[in-house]
């Protein structure tokens, strides 16, 4: 997903086999977590062209084929670090800030021609990766899920119910949004409370 040509290829791929492109997901991504100031060069590309440059291929190479059957739906999956600061994941969450605001523009750019682009924005979900890192908590797992205010981690079924929505005709009118797709994380504003 890192090479326009290869994503390019792909988007070729699928209109040959159907005729058409209604959907393309840009669902590829991942972290390197590390302070800022130790994350290298070459870390900090890579991570972008991961989570940043791939959206723009993708975008770029459907937009054409979806400006000439006048319609099509871009998703993205973005992340909570794309909406609010977490330590040790700057390069990240700044790749995913720029895959919001990409598909905002192309929302804008291209609602006249009856194209959609949204990003889903996940929280915690339990994935093996997420659950690795939950492993060296104190506590572990249990602990973490009591600061979630729904008092669980998300599914993969949680992200592919809310994608499969914004993907279809039911969400003809929903374009240029951020969905968190995480439990109320992100609706919350942490404050030092009695009740946590």
């Amino acid at each position: 997903m890192t090479s326009a040509d290869e994503v390019q290829a792909l988007v070729s791929r699928a209109v040959e086999a159907f005729g058409r492109l209604d959907v393309l997901f840009n669902n590829a991504g991942g972290a390197q977590p590390k302070p800022t100031h130790e994350t290298t060069v070459k870390e900090y590309r890579r991570i972008i062209a991961l989570n940043l440059d791939s959206v723009f291929f993708g975008a770029h190479a459907a937009l054409p084929v979806m400006l000439k059957q006048r319609g099509g739906v871009i998703l993205s999956t973005t992340s909570g670090a794309g909406l609010n600061a977490v330590p040790d994941l700057a390069a990240y969450g700044a790749a995913k800030a720029g895959a919001i605001l990409l598909m905002r523009n192309v929302a804008v750019e291209y609602g006249r021609y009856g194209i959609r682009a949204n990003a889903l924005s996940p929280g915690p979900i339990d994935t093996p990766a997420l659950r690795q890192w939950l492993d060296t908590l104190p506590g572990g797992a249990a602990s973490y899920e009591k600061h979630i205010p729904s008092g669980r981690l998300g599914t993969a079924d949680d992200i592919a119910g809310a994608a499969a929505f914004l993907a279809s005709n039911e969400a003809a009118f929903i374009n240029g949004v951020v969905l968190p797709v995480d439990g109320a994380v992100h609706a919350r504003l942490y404050t030092p409370s009695v009740g946590g």
